[in-house]
């Protein structure tokens, strides 16, 4: 019996390096180390979510900034916390600027002794132990929990609209921006590269304790955006200064230009040839209210608003200061155009809103009231009306996404006119929806009269009962 060679022994190591080598490269234990904590993260927010929702919804006084007062979002001291405890790692700046230029104040709550107390005293400063049944027995941390590695939980709250957001990065590749999970820029908040979750993801848009963020629109309703109808028309517009302004045909971005609030610095556009445009490329669909420009002499100027990268609309006149363009339309795009000369223009914004989705339904469908419905694993809207003569329902998501819609009815006309909506447990969430409207197909004198008519259904779409009411006249 005879022992390995030397040459022997060193072929065993070589396959034994190449299939740690392999290995590690299909397995990459390192990548899943990241995948892990990434779930930690997105579970821990999704409790903490649940137990400051039941908090809220249990308590008519939810206070959500415990020891601390006037930190919510608008409020004198517009605050951030953060879990990272005081006594491990001190952020080394007091505030930070949001994408919207609003300032926000740095709260380290806790220390490490205290970091995960659900008394106020944590890192989140609601006292849970308010409650008789607490709905959770400490407070999660970040995996690392570092402000220097850049992985905390951050936390902000509205305290008008009793709405607060939870905030976490992520460090599996799979799960952020452009990637095939990609969770950061579809959890329907405002920043494409932090996580985001809570009852209102639009609290702080650009939370920049994380880093750069590059700021998208939110997708849940928020004061600033107002009440949307008309397919992205609001009630309240704001400025959209979202998107990048480019001067062409060179494509210089002139963003900081057109955005600096200073009228004396300008930018030349000439007729050409070639012709130089100004672009304001939104990157998403928006509606535009108005357009306003400030021109340092007089000139003219067009305005082509486009739709599937054509013109749909040219406006030309002279201007000498600030001029306001009444626009009204939808757009993913608006360019600035030079008239006679060269013209020299300083200021541009436009104002409106953007718009998130829009729905079209089969040919005889016709909407009759819409809500929206806080559920327990998410935001949805009911919508209600008929469908070729029938009873029709739909339930959508937060994102347009049809969960089911369905049509019932008799032999002649039935419509849903309103939706109102039953939290039977009074946990804050809602269980069923009621519906009613009028028939012609069933009661009493149908079809010669029409008769009210009155339907509950659970979440799911099942039908809990019906019932119609009236006599031989209308009703």
């Amino acid at each position: 019996m005879r022992g390995f060679t030397f040459i022997e022994l060193l072929i065993v190591l070589g396959l034994i390096t190449a299939l740690i080598s392999i290995f590690i490269y299909f397995i990459n234990p390192v990548e899943i180390l990241k995948k892990h904590r990434d779930i930690q993260r997105m579970n821990d927010l999704k409790a903490l979510e649940i137990a400051i929702n039941t908090y809220i919804s249990s308590n008519p006084y939810a206070d959500l900034d415990g020891y601390f007062d006037n930190t919510g979002k608008g409020e004198s001291f517009q605050s951030i916390y953060v879990s990272v405890p005081v006594d491990k790692e001190l952020i080394p700046f007091a505030t930070i600027t949001d994408g919207l230029g609003n300032i926000w104040n740095i709260i380290q709550n806790s220390s490490s002794t205290n970091l995960r107390n659900i008394d106020g005293t944590g890192w989140l400063p609601i006292n849970f132990t308010e409650m008789k049944y607490y709905p959770i027995s400490y407070l999660p941390v970040d995996p690392l929990n570092s402000y220097n590695l850049g992985y905390f939980y951050t936390y902000v709250f509205d305290r008008k609209t009793k709405t607060f957001e939870l905030n976490a990065k992520l460090e599996y590749k799979i799960f952020n921006k452009g990637e095939a999970q990609d969770v950061v820029s579809k959890d329907g908040g405002s920043d494409n590269e932090v996580y985001e979750t809570g009852s209102n993801k639009c609290i702080i848009i650009g939370n920049n304790l994380y880093g750069t963020i590059s700021t998208t629109t939110c997708k849940e309703y928020t004061e600033n955006y107002g009440i949307q109808t008309n397919y992205g028309k609001c009630s309240i517009s704001s400025e959209l200064n979202y998107g990048i302004w480019l001067l062409t045909p060179s494509e210089q971005d002139v963003s900081s230009i057109v955005h600096d609030k200073n009228t004396s610095t300008y930018v030349y556009i000439s007729p050409g040839p070639p012709v130089t445009t100004v672009i304001h490329n939104l990157q998403a669909i928006y509606y535009l209210e108005k357009v306003r420009i400030y021109g340092n002499s007089p000139f003219a100027v067009g305005i082509n608003i486009y739709k599937d990268n054509q013109p749909v609309l040219v406006t030309t006149t002279f201007l000498l200061g600030w001029h306001e363009f009444q626009i009204n339309t939808t757009t993913d795009k608006w360019e600035i155009t030079p008239g006679e000369g060269t013209s020299t223009i300083s200021e541009m914004a436009a104002y409106g809103c953007p718009i998130y989705w829009s729905k079209y339904f089969e040919s005889g469908t016709i909407v009759y009231d819409i809500k929206r419905s806080k559920e327990s694993n998410n935001y949805y809207y009911i919508i209600a009306g008929s469908k070729s003569n029938d009873f029709w329902i739909a339930k959508l998501n937060s994102e347009g996404v049809v969960k089911f819609a369905t049509s019932f009815g008799g032999s002649d006309f039935d419509i849903f006119y309103s939706i109102d909506t039953e939290d039977a447990n009074n946990d804050g969430f809602i269980d069923y929806y009621i519906l009613s409207g009028y028939t012609k197909s069933y009661g009493i004198g149908a079809p010669i009269s029409s008769n009210g008519y009155i339907v509950k259904i659970a979440t799911s779409g099942n039908i809990i009962y019906q019932q119609s009411y009236g006599s031989t006249s209308d009703d």
